[in-house]
């Protein structure tokens, strides 16, 4: 039976990526961003993308990071910590 670690299947999923449990982490993920509307799935896409990298999976990771939107200028600590992970799979995804 799989960890969690909140009471939303979002924090759930976020506390499965942050503690890098990549495989846990990408079935919560995709759970959660079936459930989002498109344009809110966005962050939760690359945390997917971040998880799928770094479980071998780059291919599965790049279409997830080329359609990420451009940041907001003022992020806010959540968009601080996918943008952390997206400025780096960009660099690490030819």
């Amino acid at each position: 039976q799989p960890e969690t670690l909140g009471g939303t299947p979002q924090a759930n999923a976020l506390g499965l990526a942050l503690k890098n449990d990549h495989a846990a982490a990408i079935p919560a993920l995709q759970t959660v961003i079936a459930a989002e509307r498109p344009m809110e799935a966005t962050q939760w896409e690359v945390l997917l993308a971040w998880a799928y990298a770094q479980s071998g999976r780059p291919d599965a990771a790049r279409p997830l990071i080329a359609r990420h939107p451009i940041p907001s200028s003022t992020p806010s600590f959540w968009e601080s910590v996918v943008m952390l992970r997206y400025f780096q799979l960009k660099k690490d995804l030819p």
